[in-house]
């Protein structure tokens, strides 16, 4: 359940702080030295340095937004008629949305949540479409249809949200989809958020006020967060980090994917954004399956046993952290694959990913992908539907566990082989995408349920196969999203018009 922005920015190490030199106290002796004021011991004469919030740059490139998949709900925005002859539910084969195009719209950010899809648009609005039942779309529709339509043409149409409660001065950086709820981050770092959160027992609610609607039709601030850098969305949940790399969550934490404490008499509590705490070192990234959650962190370490073939004192560690629904080993720590309702409520080391540097991380139904920085996608976790992207002959009783003498869980994170150098992944509920580094290569595995991995077939796509399709002729893809049966690609727009 990811929305990937494509973008290649080697990640900086965090500065060490500098050690205070004790050599240099006031009390050396010196004449100079002797004649300066004593700092004040009293902490509150000591003023706390303000550090400015850097802001999150809104994007501006120009998008023509492709579907493919099945779109009953009006989630590929489509529209509510048949446009010669060509359905806006059933798009076996990648097609470009006239309703989203690059020259009249300007999308410049796009993501899928389940059953719906948001967009920001150069003029910094905020577009939806798909199923509204839960408020996903932010914005009231209605149910009129004339004779020629086959959806609600409010629903399928991408239409603004209802901004009329919110600070027009309001710049939009990223959106984000959960099944029945959507969150969009602005420029400043903060979050809104409407639609509502789902658990085993139906509707929890969208914020922890129990006298507040279940149901947020309208955009609403989220006043617990600050200074925010990345959001990334489950099925029920949510995660963001702030600046100073503090992870928040919040949502359903029924499967333990909060990563925090969970009180299941009092599901409602879940819903008020708290720290994740057990993290070590400064988190870069984060990701979501749909009942799972990951966060790659970033630390510098003092070398205990410098050699001369490694002289250096210090050096980085990347680490991965997961927490959450783990009862196909998608936590991707082979030490800890269990069977049904296997949850692990704080995080841990994913151990079966600790010789690799990971760029990017996303989740799936029970299943998981990695992306290195040198480009090679890993996977693990449930196995059926071709969801790990690995043909058959990779499974053994080294790495796998079997069940009936089939495949069941892919315990150890493995290297899909026979990719080039991999930009981008990410995720739907059974079915994946890699985006090659020439941008224009996308490959996909899993179901194929209505054409959603964009082969123009039902059957599943046991390993990585490329989309070749003239739609897709030439076009750089910066960003791909896969809901729950369908999938949206964003590619550069011909005509680079000029963004607000």
């Amino acid at each position: 359940m990811s929305t990937v922005v494509v973008t290649f920015t080697p990640v900086t190490p965090p500065g060490r702080k500098r050690k205070r030199d004790d050599s240099k106290s006031a009390d050396d002796g010196s004449d100079d030295d002797a004649k300066k004021p004593k700092p004040s011991t009293t902490s509150a004469m000591v003023p706390t340095p303000i550090v400015p919030f850097i802001p999150n740059n809104p994007p501006t490139q120009i998008l023509d937004v492709i579907v493919f998949g099945e779109g009953a709900g009006g989630e590929m925005g489509l529209g509510s008629k048949v446009v010669n002859g060509l359905s806006p539910i059933e798009v076996m084969s990648p097609r470009m949305n006239r309703l989203l195009s690059g020259n009249d719209v300007g999308v410049v950010q796009i993501a899928c949540g389940t059953m719906h899809g948001i967009a920001i648009t150069r003029d910094n609005q905020i577009l939806t479409w798909g199923v509204n039942n839960f408020g996903a779309l932010g914005r009231d529709t209605n149910d009129y249809e004339d004779e020629d339509d086959v959806l609600n043409p409010s629903e399928s149409t991408p239409a603004p949200i209802d901004t009329s409660n919110l600070d027009p001065n309001i710049k939009w950086f990223q959106v984000v989809g959960t099944e029945r709820a959507s969150f969009a981050l602005t420029t400043d770092g903060r979050v809104f958020g409407w639609g509502t959160f789902r658990g085993k027992k139906g509707v929890i609610g969208f914020t922890h006020h129990p006298e507040d609607p279940d149901v947020q039709t309208k955009p609403r601030h989220i006043p617990e967060l600050k200074h925010i850098k990345q959001l990334a969305a489950g099925k029920n949940h949510v995660l963001a980090y702030d600046e100073s790399g503090q992870l928040y969550s919040w949502g359903c934490g029924e499967q333990g994917q909060l990563g925090r404490a969970y009180d299941p008499q009092n599901p409602r509590m879940g819903l008020k954004p708290e720290k994740v705490p057990g993290l070590e070192g400064h988190i870069y990234k984060v990701g979501c399956g749909s009942y799972h959650s990951f966060a790659l962190t970033i630390d510098t370490k003092l070398r205990k046993n410098p050699t001369k073939y490694n002289p250096a004192t210090t050096y980085v560690e990347y680490t991965t952290f997961a927490w959450g629904l783990n009862n196909f080993g998608q936590l991707g720590n082979p030490d800890a694959v269990a069977g049904a309702g296997a949850i692990q409520p704080t995080p841990i080391y994913a151990k079966g990913l600790k010789s690799y540097a990971i760029f990017d991380i996303t989740g799936g139904d029970h299943y998981s992908l990695a992306k290195t920085f040198e480009g090679k996608v890993l996977t693990w976790g449930r196995v059926d539907n071709a969801r790990t992207g690995l043909a058959a002959t990779t499974f053994t009783k080294m790495n796998s566990i079997f069940e009936d003498g089939k495949p069941r869980i892919l315990a150890i994170p493995t290297i899909i082989s026979k990719l080039p150098f991999i930009l981008s992944i990410t995720s739907g509920p059974k079915h994946s995408f890699a985006v090659a580094v020439r941008g224009s290569n996308i490959y996909s595995w899993g179901s194929s349920y209505k054409g959603c991995t964009g082969h123009n077939t039902e059957d599943d796509t046991e390993i990585p196969r490329l989309i070749k399709y003239v739609t897709m002729h030439r076009k750089k893809v910066v960003f791909v999203g896969a809901g729950g049966t369908f999938s949206m690609l964003a590619v550069v727009a011909k005509r680079q018009g000029k963004s607000n």
